[in-house]
């Protein structure tokens, strides 16, 4: 059976869009007001750009089924290449979580804030948008496509617009600046608790791998790649610092929550624009926006992992697709291991401790993921010519200049994911530790011993 091409370079761009620029982050950034800039031009150059370019490159010059498996395996050998795409898949799954405990308590605080610690309806909630978004999968990648471009649109380009729009009348009307914007203050105080948001920053970039699973379904992928991540490069950066500072510039320091600061800032946009009334749709919208972040990340892993298959890594069961060529048993189990883990917040003392050790685990295997990309990508161009029509790095140094500082912020990243940041309150900094390894081991073990057992 032909498989039918859908993607085109304004899909995959709307689908990294989705994967990686979410609504969410902006609360967390306003509160270093303009200094924000800084840190969101020092991340692109540390890790956004790095990573698009590599990705840009080894897509286009070496395009395979499975994406970062495909680069790995004939860099390094189907082994690594295993380790990598486990840890991408694994990543998503233990995301998971903290995606869906977020859109749970945004609509809480959306409708009545005290659901938020009512634990039966965060995992009702939980457990519906996973399976929903698994089941939409089923129908293929058009119609996932289609719900990532429709949400990026209205979930998060109209709100972010509707915000700027906002602050444009706020200051006209003579309204107070919440923020500082003095440009001197664009360069902050290097303090340690900076280097660690910094990293935060830094992996709120991740997932230009994501587009990279779709090959199979993607319309002249050496010419569409590029350009998909070169418009999703630009959006990204342009939506987060113009989004950040909108929040900053509305809300003072001291009033800006990580859940409600997304509320409060609209709820305050409305009533300045005289649209009070419709702020129930604004916040379904940005709803929408953060569920299809979710449905970007519920699919493109899944189909990754597909090519483990091939090389005798995984049970045969598990490769089972639709005729839509979707890997139903791969999107079945991981919504099961998803639904067990939304099922451990019943026993965790709240819901940040929660979303905090998920989101700390899947830092961890991220930056593994990403190690082995860029040290792949080192190898695979000192070894072959830039000659044909795919897209390369210019230059002879500019390609390990690039993947060299793309490389050592991740090994960075991840020794600093041990100092726990500011906003969690750590008793005891052994058991911290040692918890994150214990979440790291746990989820890369399995496929440790997959490989021990073929070997």
């Amino acid at each position: 059976m032909s498989h039918s091409k859908v993607l085109n370079t304004f899909a995959l761009a709307m689908i990294n869009v989705a994967a990686i620029f979410s609504l969410r982050n902006l609360p967390l950034a306003a509160e270093y007001g303009i200094s924000s800039i800084f840190f969101f031009l020092l991340a692109a150059v540390l890790f956004l750009i790095p990573s698009a370019l590599v990705c840009a490159e080894l897509a286009s010059a070496w395009p395979g089924p499975g994406g970062l498996y495909h680069w790995v395996k004939i860099a390094l050998g189907k082994r690594y290449a295993y380790i990598a795409i486990w840890a991408g898949w694994m990543l998503s799954i233990v995301w998971f979580p903290t995606i869906l405990s977020f859109c749970a308590t945004f609509l809480a605080w959306s409708i009545d804030p005290s659901l938020a610690d009512n634990v039966g309806y965060m995992i009702g909630l939980m457990m519906a948008l996973l399976w929903g978004t698994t089941f939409v999968n089923f129908l293929g990648m058009r119609a996932s496509s289609w719900v990532s471009t429709v949400g990026v649109l209205l979930g998060t380009i109209f709100p972010t617009v509707l915000l700027i729009l906002g602050v444009v009348i706020w200051w006209l009307k003579g309204l107070p600046i919440a923020v500082e914007l003095e440009w001197t203050a664009i360069l902050p105080e290097m303090r340690w608790s900076h280097w660690v948001f910094l990293a935060g920053i830094i992996l709120s970039f991740e997932g230009m791998e994501i587009t990279a699973y779709h090959v199979k379904d993607t319309i002249n992928p050496q010419r569409q790649y590029p350009k998909a991540l070169a418009i999703s490069v630009v959006m990204i950066l342009l939506l987060s610092i113009v989004g950040t500072l909108a929040v900053a510039a509305i809300l003072p320091n001291q009033d800006i929550h990580l859940v409600s600061g997304i509320v409060q800032v609209f709820s305050q946009v409305h009533s300045v624009l005289g649209l009070s009334h419709l702020l129930w749709v604004t916040t379904g919208l940005i709803f929408l926006g953060v569920v299809s972040t979710l449905n970007s990340w519920v699919i493109g892993p899944a189909k990754g992992i597909l090519a483990a298959y091939d090389d005798g890594f995984l049970p045969n069961w598990l490769s089972k697709t639709n005729s839509q060529d979707v890997p139903i048993c791969t999107l079945l189990f991981q919504a099961i291991i998803g639904s067990i883990l939304i099922c451990i917040l019943s026993v965790l003392p709240s819901v940040q401790s929660f979303y905090w050790f998920f989101t700390l685990v899947s830092v961890q295997l991220t930056l593994v993921m990403y190690a082995l990309i860029f040290i792949a990508y080192i190898k695979l161009r000192h070894q072959s010519s830039t000659e044909g029509g795919a897209f390369y790095v210019p230059g002879k140094r500019m390609p390990f200049v690039v993947s060299g500082i793309g490389l050592i912020s991740c090994v960075a990243i991840f020794f600093l994911g041990f100092i726990p940041p500011e906003q969690l309150m750590v008793d005891n900094l052994l058991n911290y530790e040692l918890m994150l390894v214990f979440g790291l081991a746990i989820f890369m073990l399995p496929a440790i011993a997959s490989i021990s057992r073929q070997k």
